[in-house]
């Protein structure tokens, strides 16, 4: 299966976009499609071979008559007036013209207004009549928001007509530039639906914007050195290998390794940390972060393009690639709703027209029942909300890959954690030493040097670290046994450094009491003493795990090390449910049983060994594992820093997500229902640019409430 992700514009409204979407999932070349609106791009899967950009635009076409632009993402934008957009200010601007002509040079004039406003409705809504009139002609379903609104103005101006036929005169109110007539209103219920969505455009295309901005921590240019000669290129440009300089105040282009200089900086654009981090020669440094004093020369070990500046951009832009629970539902609520209450506008018309006192007044309401009843608040805001959650999480050093991951996220009750390196700092150090009497202390640290001095084992690292200041002396026959030891002749004897099982395969025994893992320096016959090492808690840890507890969330700790560490550790961090000495494949299976159980898992691991929990679990979570492809690859959830406090970070942004979604759905829903119930009562009395009002005013009201998600600070 072959996915393919395309640049895609043009769509007036994400109704458009959804009906596109279910279109295009029906052609027997595509196995599955999505459009996303507010990124603006088309993701598609083929079985085999692939469809033309042509001819993608040709399926679109059967039932979308918009001019759509599809392009790849990398292709370069047009720059430039938006045509479409300045012809509709235009078009305000007309209407506004005509309403000034008729307030001020022709107030006695009724014929001259009626032909002014006539054309104004025309120039105001000819673009919405042909959509209703391209889905009439192409047999398409025409019940949308287009012809809600169509039947509402045109209505409208034909009931100001009629009553201008029966009584020979029209009604006017007013006395400053501006006439108040039926007929002005009726122009102004389009006008008033125009520029509501123009600036309901505008604001999902600003938020669109932030939210890329707040995600994108891309450089435009670079210093390329060459031939001890710095020039500027563009920062797309730069290839693994090449070299950089970069000077304070300026930000780091590409991922890289410091070859020469030192300073500070500043990564809070990739991981939501503001602490400044130093560097110096032979540091890791990830393009986005800012270099905030010093001079360094870098080292690019990545292409531009995979760096982890883009690669956090393409991530959080991507994470609209499959919809979120609420926007399913959403999507499927509007398929129903606008047909259904167009049936609930014309019941009530003809109801109230053969019961209430005058038709006109019926007609009137049952046409500011439709306009009320636009669903076009909820399906903008809804997945607008998701799209700044995710943003959110992105400047907090958390990246979501889906949407669909957040609504998984508050339904976590249980957290799987990995221990070596995910609550602890995986780095162990020396806590204890014990040496025989037989053995003077300083041999004993030659022995132990030498014998791990050629150990590739992490913890001989250690050993050696902590033993700098012993020189090792010469060793022959060196030799490593997996999961026991190493062994070498040292001054014609041989020794051993390892486990409690080396010793018993050498009939030697020892006795463990506490924590950590034990490395023991023996010969065959005798033991000479031993060293203790242990991994210590991550800061924070403790206060990590109580707040989840706090939060109704279960930990539960999975680990390979031996029982006694792990239920040490258990204890001390308050853990009430641990397993030990598990293989990953154990880790997996109970994993596995946790979630037959019914519970809703999150594991988070270091995204290398913990690869398959990862992506088993309903919430794969990947710490520190920004560079690494296998935890990008498997994880749902990245953690820019080696924190667990960022998985806290990543409950509260889908906590505030859903709290946002549930208000827009709740406060729209029941604003129309308040405002639908008062046409009802007050009928002709109430303006229909109330009506008007409750559509578009409300859609653009909840597109700023989405939009400020990125602006939560807690």
């Amino acid at each position: 299966m072959r996915r393919r992700v395309y640049s895609i514009r043009g769509f007036d409204c994400p109704n458009c976009a959804n009906k596109c979407e279910a279109h295009l999932a029906k052609h027997p070349k595509i196995g599955s499609a999505r459009i996303d609106y507010l990124s603006q791009r088309l993701y598609l899967t083929y079985p085999e071979g692939e469809l033309t950009v042509d001819e993608i635009k040709a399926v679109i076409k059967e039932v979308e008559d918009d001019p759509i632009e599809i392009d790849e993402p990398e292709a370069k934008k047009k720059k430039g007036v938006d045509k479409e957009r300045l012809s509709l200010i235009l078009r305000i601007a007309y209407c506004l013209v005509v309403f000034l002509l008729c307030g001020l040079l022709f107030r006695d004039l009724y014929w001259v207004r009626f032909g002014l406003y006539l054309s104004a409705l025309a120039v105001i809504e000819y673009d919405i009549l042909l959509k209703v009139a391209g889905n009439l002609i192409h047999r398409r379903n025409p019940l949308d928001e287009y012809l809600l609104i169509s039947v509402a103005s045109i209505g409208a101006f034909v009931l100001a007509s009629l009553k201008y036929a029966e009584q020979g005169s029209v009604s006017i109110t007013g006395n400053g530039p501006f006439l108040i007539e039926e007929h002005f209103e009726a122009v102004l219920v389009c006008l008033l639906w125009q520029v509501g969505e123009l600036l309901q455009d505008l604001s999902v295309d600003a938020s669109r914007k932030a939210i890329e901005k707040a995600a994108d921590s891309r450089v435009e240019e670079a210093l390329l050195l060459h031939d001890d000669e710095t020039k500027r290129v563009k920062a797309k440009d730069l290839l693994s290998g090449d070299m950089v300089l970069v000077m304070a105040g300026s930000l780091i282009p590409v991922d890289g390794v410091v070859t020469s200089g030192e300073g500070y900086c500043d990564a809070s654009s990739l991981t939501g940390e503001s602490n400044p981090i130093p560097v110096k020669e032979g540091a890791t440094v990830y393009g986005g972060t800012l270099l905030t004093q010093g001079e360094v020369k870098v080292r690019a070990t990545k292409d531009y393009a995979s760096s982890a500046s883009a690669k956090i951009l393409d991530l959080v832009t991507s994470s609209m690639e499959k919809k979120g629970v609420a926007e399913k539902f959403i999507t499927k609520f509007a398929r129903w709703y606008t047909p259904a209450i167009f049936l609930f506008a014309l019941i009530y018309l003809l109801i109230a027209g053969f019961v209430g006192p005058s038709w006109r007044s019926a007609v009137y309401t049952g046409l500011e029942i439709m306009v009320i009843s636009c669903p076009c608040a909820i399906v903008i805001s809804v997945p607008l909300a998701y799209f700044a959650a995710v943003g959110l999480a992105s400047k907090r050093g958390v990246i979501v890959k889906g949407v669909a991951y957040l609504d998984e996220l508050n339904r976590v009750n249980t957290v799987c954690l990995d221990k070596t390196g995910t609550l602890t700092k995986g780095r162990f150090a020396l806590t204890q030493k014990e040496v025989d009497s037989a053995l003077d202390e300083r041999e004993f640290d030659r022995l132990l040097r030498t014998l791990e001095e050629r150990s590739t084992h992490p913890l001989a690292r250690t050993i050696c670290r902590e033993l700098t200041d012993v020189t090792p002396a010469m060793a022959t026959d060196f030799e490593s046994l997996l999961g026991y030891g190493v062994s070498a002749k040292i001054d014609g004897k041989t020794y051993f450094a390892g486990n409690k099982k080396m010793l018993e395969v050498h009939g030697l025994s020892a006795k463990e009491e506490g924590s950590g893992v034990y490395v023991y320096l023996f010969d065959e016959t005798k033991v000479y003493g031993y060293v203790r090492l242990e991994d210590e808690e991550k800061d924070g840890s403790k206060e990590f795990l109580a707040e989840l507890r706090k939060r109704g969330v279960e930990p539960v700790l999975l680990s390979g090390d031996k029982e006694a560490n792990v239920s040490s550790f258990s204890a001390k961090m308050g853990i009430a449910s641990y397993k030990a000495e598990l293989l990953p494949e154990d880790k997996l299976h109970y994993l596995e049983d946790l979630q037959e159980a019914g519970q809703t898992v999150a594991f988070v691991g270091d995204g290398v060994n913990d690869a398959p929990c990862l992506k088993k679990a309903d919430v794969g979570v990947a710490m520190g594992g920004l560079g690494a492809d296998l935890a990008v690859e498997e994880s749902d959830v990245i953690l820019t820093r080696d924190d667990p406090m960022q998985i806290l970070s990543a409950l509260s942004v889908a906590k505030k997500c859903r709290h946002v979604i549930v208000f827009n759905i709740a406060f729209a829903l029941l604003a129309k229902l308040i405002i639908l119930v008062l046409a009802m009562v007050f009928g002709e009395r109430m303006p229909m640019e109330v009506a008007v009002l409750a559509d578009t005013g409300m859609a653009v009201l909840l597109t700023v409430n989405s939009l400020l998600l990125l602006r939560r600070r807690n």
